[in-house]
């Protein structure tokens, strides 16, 4: 057998194919361990439901998500998410993820919505470990057993850290893992367009930013291409390079759109969590409390609010300061020694990252949200892996054991940490655990108690996994708001002025005033106005209240000075004059003014379809009402084409009917009313009139009877119901009305239906004691009853249904209801046309009363 060189090479490549093999195999399962994890740490309450805040703002009371009230098709709809911003932010690309998947999982769309979050956050952590691999190989820090090693290692602290959890958890943190995605895989394929004969491959890396900015603006990943490039490549030719330059115009056109964005929505206003200190000092806070919570994570939760001693006389803000001038300095350092070059790079990206999100942009009101640091760890650890790939690599003879010995750290920290955030992922996903979470840390925070009574409340109307009843969950919700009221007043310090003072005041009326507790909500709002009086927002507040509690001039006098603080570039300026219209109109009887705002309203570019709908059906009725009829008609149907079944507009298109005295019409457009809604009122009340006119007498009375069967507590429909019957010769109902009457001996509508019964069986004289006795009793809210019988026995007598003296009874009730030109015309045509009846002396009497 021969041993010589050509039997040595097939055994070489053999063994290095077996060894390539093998480092396939362990890299796959390294893989494959980090996708486990992931899963793992993010499994818990994948099923919980949906929580307060940007899960409700931004996916399901999204209609671009959604499709509410939207007739295009999907990929008409998703087209049209990238024509504008969603409240403060342009993230068109994460909207869309959402918006394809509330199509494709159907009602199991939480659970799959939630599992893709984690699955994005395991496609993530492969990334980071690519990344970090090929970094600390392209800069030298070790051979490839090394680098893949140190960077597995690394990738699964950033997989398990508990401080990201809140990103892959809840709370649409998908903007930042979407955004962490592309930016990585931009950094890739940017590396590759480094390669001699391979720059095409930056077109690839630019799209892949490109997407990255449409899901949560990178704005400062400029600094971290520019370090890149001028590191491996020198500052001169990264200079000369358009890539550099087309990186600079994606990252500021990303930042002035978030800027103008936040801006252009008012996003500021009202604030829940008001800003403490300047600009730096805000930055360096920040910093100081991401490094506390990833050393020692023992404090944390799902957000915190700002530090109210942000300021600089805070020994915290000067170690953040010192900390981010040490991380810059220690950077310029190692720029200038190439095998420091990873260690430079790492830190200028963990600053450029962070510094944008870091409270020297006002644009962010809560302090220090950790999933903001979900990016910039990557930069930490690449330079904390430059250090541990050398400090490996150091000693041949000592570099297995070495990196054997870091993976069984990483390993037994990821064995502590998985549990941990396991624990945390499920807080996460509950409304109320997150916000007690917070309260527990910062018991004595008034706008923490706000925060965790906005949580019980929440549960009142939503689902939540703790599955309290809604009574329970609006007690504790007062409970917590009569705390956070107290604990404002004896702590003022968590406000920073007067103006932040007066909109905690303002939420807490909101608040209250959604519970129905209008008098409390009236002494918020009032609380708000001592601090800040001349706020549009307080004026709203006390409006809101005033209205609620029907104080309809001071709600009046609210609105007129509300109206005098809105600007015209106000969000909510056609909502307002809408409101404003709607009082009006509908409480004071002012048809003519509330016109002119409701024209005002309409002339608003931001109208919501809803908004728009209330206007344009508040100044169709005024057109009917005071206008032109017609005009109010057209007005009526633009409302219907907004929203098909909008009772009000169909109610003012009945009314148009019932003024022109276009019976069947009205009929018709009542009918159709009451098919949406059979207990509705106003169509209930219109559509009574039009039956009298038609004389209709037992569609009247079945419309009635089906309102009270639907809402039997309610006396007015029984009422109604009883006067409807007698019109319609029902027998019993002068039972009903006995019945009544032994309840309440004033109602009115019982002696009518007595007085009715009176004429038929030929006595006038009981007929007008009836009369009296219901002048003398209480009336119903906007019944009429008196015109309304007085209407229904002159349509009777017109269509021979009573003999002719019931001429003198309807007289009679003419004139109780104020109308004496009809009682004249009514009991003159009685005299002249029957001189000899035998209920002439009646008829004097009533005529005597009317020619005093």
């Amino acid at each position: 057998m021969s041993n010589g060189p050509s039997d040595a090479a097939p055994l070489a490549s053999g063994a290095i194919r077996t060894a390539q093999r093998r480092a396939r195999v362990a890299i796959a399962a390294l893989g494959l361990v980090l996708v486990l994890v992931a899963y793992s740490a993010g499994s818990p309450g994948l099923g919980c439901p949906w929580i307060l805040g940007d899960e409700y703002i931004f996916v399901v009371n999204n209609s671009d998500v959604t499709g509410l009230g939207r007739d295009e098709p999907l990929w008409q709809r998703s087209l049209r998410i990238f024509t504008h911003a969603h409240h403060d932010l342009y993230q068109p690309f994460t909207i869309l993820s959402y918006a394809i998947e509330w199509r494709l999982w159907g009602e199991g769309r939480l659970f799959w919505m939630r599992q893709t979050d984690v699955l994005i956050h395991a496609v993530n952590a492969l990334l980071v470990w690519a990344v970090l691999r090929r970094l600390l190989l392209r800069f030298g820090a070790g051979c490839e057993l090394v680098c893949t090693g140190v960077a597995w290692m690394l990738a699964l602290v950033w997989t398990l850290h508990p401080m990201l959890v809140t990103t892959y958890a809840a709370d649409m943190g998908r903007t930042h893992l979407l955004a962490a995605t592309f930016t990585l895989l931009s950094l890739l394929f940017h590396l590759r367009s480094l390669e001699p004969g391979r720059s095409a491959w930056f077109l690839a890396a630019a799209a892949a930013l490109l997407l990255a900015m449409l899901n949560k603006p990178v704005v400062g990943w400029v600094a971290v291409v520019f370090v890149l490039e001028a590191l491996l490549l020198g500052p001169g030719r990264t200079l000369r390079s358009p890539r550099i330059y087309v990186v600079a115009v994606l990252c500021a056109a990303f930042a002035v759109a978030t800027l103008r964005t936040t801006a252009a929505t008012f996003m500021l206003e009202d604030s829940p969590l008001p800003l403490f200190g300047d600009p730096l000092a805000r930055a360096a806070m920040s910093l100081w409390f991401y490094l506390r919570n990833l050393l020692a994570p023992l404090w944390l939760a799902a957000w915190y609010p700002p530090d109210i001693h942000t300021h600089w006389l805070n020994p915290r803000v000067w170690l953040g300061a010192g900390l981010a001038l040490a991380a810059a300095g220690v950077a310029l350092l190692a720029a200038r020694r190439r095998p420091l070059h990873a260690v430079a790079l790492g830190l200028v990206w963990l600053l450029a990252t962070w510094l944008p999100v870091s409270g020297i942009v006002g644009a962010r009101v809560a302090a220090a949200q950790d999933r903001y640091f979900y990016l910039p760890l990557v930069g930490l650890l690449l330079a904390l892996g430059a250090g541990l790939a050398r400090f490996v690599a150091a000693s041949p003879a000592l570099m297995r054991p070495r990196l054997v010995g870091s993976g069984a750290l990483a390993l037994l920290y990821g064995a502590a940490a998985l549990p941990c955030g396991q624990a945390l992922c499920r807080e996460a996903r509950s409304t109320l655990q997150r916000a007690a979470r917070v309260a527990e840390l910062y018991p004595r925070d008034p706008r923490v108690l706000e925060s965790l009574a906005a949580a019980h409340l929440f549960g009142v109307k939503n689902p939540t996994p703790e599955g309290y009843p809604s009574r329970e969950w609006a007690e504790r919700g007062e409970q917590a708001l009569a705390e956070a009221i107290q604990t404002a007043e004896q702590h003022p310090e968590y406000f920073g002025d007067r103006n932040s003072r007066a909109a905690f005041h303002r939420r807490i009326a909101f608040e209250l005033w959604n519970l129905g507790r209008y008098e409390r909500s009236l002494q918020q709002a009032l609380r708000a106005h001592d601090f800040e009086p001349e706020s549009r927002l307080t004026w709203l507040r006390l409006a809101h209240a005033y209205r609620a509690l029907e104080r309809w001039e001071d709600a009046l006098r609210a609105y007129e000075k509300l109206e005098s603080l809105l600007t015209p570039n106000a969000p909510d300026w056609g909502l307002r004059f809408t409101e404003f219209g709607e009082l009006l109109l509908d409480r004071l009887r002012d048809p003519l003014r509330a016109r002119a705002k409701f024209q005002m309203a309409l002339q608003a570019g931001r109208l919501t379809p809803v908004a728009r709908t209330r206007a344009l059906t508040g100044l169709a009725r005024c057109e009917v009402l005071v206008g032109e009829g017609a005009t109010g008609l057209q007005l009526a149907a633009q409302a219907l084409e907004l929203q098909p079944d909008c009772l009000p507009a169909l109610q003012v298109v009945a009314l148009y009917h019932l003024r022109s005295n276009h019976w069947e019409e009205a009929f018709e457009a009542y009918a159709a009313a009451l098919e949406a809604a059979p207990t509705d009122y106003e169509a209930l009340r219109g559509f009574s009139v039009a039956c009298t006119q038609l004389g209709r007498w037992r569609d009247a009375a079945l419309a009635w009877q089906d309102a009270l069967e639907r809402d039997p507590d309610q006396p007015v429909f029984r009422a109604q119901f009883i006067w409807a019957a007698a019109c319609a010769g029902e027998e019993q109902a002068q039972v009903w009305a006995g019945r009544v009457l032994s309840d309440e001996p004033n109602h009115r509508f019982a002696h009518l239906t007595k007085m009715l019964a009176a004429i038929r069986a030929g006595r006038v004289d009981q007929a007008l004691d009836c009369i009296e006795k219901a002048q003398a009793g209480p009336a119903l809210p906007e019944a009429r009853e008196l015109d309304r019988a007085a209407d229904a026995l002159t349509q009777m007598l017109r269509h021979e249904e009573l003999p002719a003296e019931a001429a003198v009874p309807a007289a009679a009730l003419w004139a109780a209801a104020g109308y004496p030109e009809r009682a004249r015309e009514l009991i003159d045509s009685f005299l002249e046309e029957h001189p000899d009846s035998d209920w002439r002396p009646q008829a004097e009497a009533v005529r005597g009363q009317l020619y005093p």
